[in-house]
């Protein structure tokens, strides 16, 4: 009987982590995208030390992120020839960003959009954001393009602005 009580205990454990960690922004790694046309990269570097960046990663992604991190030092675009020179740098990080092929522009996708305390959506959560050379040019939070905010499908700690 205790046996049985220990595995069950075991379960409930494990599936309580679990569906907290699904509802969890994944761990921000380096990262490189080749721009459409492949004239250019663009590298994110994750803030921290290569040790932090690696840790939640297989050895596959962690090597991948050690070679990234050996070859660039700045988040910035770079010309796809192996230098390791960056046109232009920006001193933020995102899991993810869409390119232009010309090298110049770049758009960055906002963080996971949280709820308040009170379980209503922050509107002031960054949506999308457009650059040009680094600079940021417009940024557009979820209160300029959602006009239904109560109508927005919520999890535990965030909500979906977007489908």
């Amino acid at each position: 009987m205790a046996v049985r009580c220990q595995w069950l205990f075991a379960f409930v454990g494990l599936v309580a982590t679990s569906s907290a960690l699904a509802d969890s922004p994944s761990h921000p790694r380096s990262y490189k995208e080749v721009v459409p046309g492949g004239m250019y990269v663009f590298v994110m570097i994750a803030p921290g030390a290569v040790e932090d960046d690696i840790r939640p990663w297989n050895e596959e992604t962690a090597a991948r992120i050690r070679e990234i991190r050996l070859a660039y030092k700045r988040t910035g675009m770079y010309r796809n020839d192996g230098s390791a020179e960056p046109i232009w740098t920006v001193d933020w990080y995102a899991h993810g960003v869409d390119l232009t092929p010309d090298g110049i522009h770049l758009i960055r996708r906002g963080p996971w959009a949280w709820l308040r305390d009170d379980k209503t959506p922050d509107l002031d959560c960054e949506t999308v954001s457009f650059f040009d050379n680094g600079r940021l040019l417009r940024t557009y939070r979820v209160g300029e393009l959602v006009d239904h905010p109560d109508s927005l499908e919520r999890s535990v700690s965030h909500y979906r602005w977007q489908q």
